[in-house]
């Protein structure tokens, strides 16, 4: 009698378990969105586009399920959010559901519309209530540890940032994440850089670099040498961030690259090439870039009688 009830309360824990984390199997064409928002969001808001003229034949489920895809597809795409109406529907569903791996998912997108609508406070509870939710999904919770990061550094709280770059690598470690291990090595050299401590910078800039060029993720390797030339000008060694500048320009466009560039020819009193480079710098669409470069072309202005 005991090994019956022992059993049946086995069954009950296994059951209750699964309830937290349900597998759904949604239709292919739900699935090809699904690829798609990790891989190529753009095509993913195009297959959702034409999932959205049946949508209200599909399950709650599957409807909830598509409305977190569009949201995760234009998270992406950095396409800015305004309101939280839809994503709260949508952890609400997943609370009622029972399933933790989707409701710290749908927690992440609601702490990024709090991040979007410039409400860091917001943000960062949202996140450590993903982060409780614990899912086991090592490269999700590397990301919300990630977004932490760097709500703390906006707000030069850098301790509490570090920390949640180390448990963030945590997470990318287990799951070979090495594009996330490499951008939270560069964060890491971002926070050593405001902290005054730039040979400890150097190291992260240089192990961050180095991973991406290993495993072949040559744009954001290139975004990382971009910053690391930008650093080394600060620091003063202008030459090798010359040499860095002009070898990201050889194999891509970068506005940064070029300010490095005019700023360094402003130094060595060169005004013909630094104007050269802030004007290739404009042709970039970053803001503060071009407040930089028209700082720099009104400075060889002036310097010019002009």
């Amino acid at each position: 009698m005991k090994k019956t009830a022992y059993f049946l309360l086995l069954l009950l824990l296994i059951g209750a378990c699964g309830c937290r984390n349900r597998k759904t199997s949604y239709p292919p064409l739900i699935r090809q969105a699904e690829y798609w928002a990790e891989a190529c969001p753009d095509s993913a808001i195009a297959c959702l586009d034409s999932i959205d003229a049946s949508l209200q034949e599909l399950m709650e489920e599957e409807r909830m399920y598509c409305h977190m895809l569009r949201i995760k597809a234009e998270d992406k795409l950095y396409i800015p959010h305004t309101s939280d109406s839809l994503i709260n529907r949508i952890v609400r569903f997943y609370e009622q559901q029972g399933d933790d791996r989707r409701l710290a998912e749908a927690l992440y997108y609601k702490a990024g519309v709090y991040r979007d609508c410039n409400e860091p406070s917001r943000a960062i509870r949202t996140y450590l209530s993903a982060a409780e939710v614990g899912c086991n999904h090592d490269t999700l919770n590397g990301r919300i540890y990630g977004q932490l990061a760097a709500l703390y550094a906006y707000q030069k709280a850098y301790h509490e940032s570090m920390k949640a770059l180390r448990q963030a690598l945590v997470y990318n470690i287990k799951c070979d994440g090495y594009l996330g291990i490499a951008y939270g090595w560069r964060d890491m050299a971002r926070i050593f850089d405001r902290q005054y401590s730039p040979d400890s910078a150097e190291v992260y800039y240089s192990k961050a670099y180095n991973l991406m060029k290993e495993k072949g993720f040559t744009r954001p390797a290139y975004g990382v040498l971009s910053e690391w030339a930008d650093f080394k000008y600060g620091n003063g060694r202008t030459e090798q961030a010359k040499d860095m500048a002009y070898e990201v320009l050889a194999h891509r466009f970068s506005s940064l690259s070029a300010l490095t560039l005019a700023k360094s020819y402003q130094a060595e009193n060169r005004p013909d090439s630094a104007e050269a480079y802030c004007r290739k710098a404009l042709q970039g669409t970053d803001i503060y870039h071009h407040r930089t470069a028209y700082g720099i072309l009104k400075e060889i202005a002036l310097s010019q009688g002009k």
